[in-house]
């Protein structure tokens, strides 16, 4: 039954399946934050373990679910084009440089426009996760992530042009993530776009895999590490 699936079928329930629940979240999320006052303290980002382990549960068990619906369909793992090589370790670090540079240069653009400042500074965090459930997130979603959204999204598209397949990821990736709030989404365009294109060129995943994860790392070592906000 599922062989006889369209392939358009079979996109839309990939694309469920991996972020039906973030999208509404994300949705969810910015319905209820859509009224700000001016000079108001923004309340805290919460960001503990089992907020993490819930990432870690939810993209390891959709992760199971995709990769059997497409086994079903006669899809083998080599589909996701998912080879990991020593040198994909130093061709990660340059796209995270890359990627890192990229998205500072966004930020600060993005400060400096007076509708956007206000809403991008000082965003306090309050994070009270371990080790175990940050490293675990700093593997496990950029590897979820990166397949979804590179290894099967854009490689699906890519009869359709650069533009469209690097665009339709990009705006998958956007929504998936809208739970985090807009002043993440910022950072998450130069991201998408950087990563985008270096698949699209060199059809190479794990590179991608490897500075997602090292931004992961980053970025949480440095929201455990933001001074407590009174």
């Amino acid at each position: 039954m599922l062989k006889r699936l369209s392939e358009r079928a079979e996109f839309w329930v990939v694309l469920l399946l991996a972020y039906a629940y973030p999208v509404v979240a994300g949705l969810l999320n910015l319905w209820n934050n859509r009224v700000v006052t001016p000079g108001e303290t923004p309340a805290p980002v919460q960001v503990s373990d089992a907020d993490l382990w819930t990432v870690v549960v939810y993209e390891m068990v959709m992760g199971a679910l995709i990769l059997g619906f497409l086994r079903a369909r006669g899809r083998p793992w080599s589909a996701f084009r998912l080879e990991i090589e020593p040198l994909d370790l130093v061709r990660g670090l340059a796209v995270f440089f890359g990627a890192f540079g990229a998205v500072w240069l966004a930020f600060v653009f993005a400060s400096a426009l007076p509708a956007a400042g206000e809403r991008l500074a000082d965003v306090p965090v309050q994070a009270t996760f371990g080790l175990p459930s940050a490293v675990f997130v700093a593997v496990i979603n950029p590897l979820f992530e990166e397949c979804v959204n590179l290894g099967y999204i854009q490689t699906r598209l890519r009869a359709h042009g650069a533009s469209f397949a690097v665009g339709a990821a990009l705006l998958v990736r956007l929504l998936a993530n809208l739970d985090q709030g807009p002043h993440v989404l910022v950072g998450i365009v130069p991201l998408g776009l950087l990563f985008g294109i270096y698949h699209w060129r060199t059809g190479r995943l794990g590179p991608v895999i490897v500075a997602h994860a090292m931004i992961e790392a980053f970025s949480l070592f440095a929201v455990s590490h933001q001074p407590a906000s009174e």
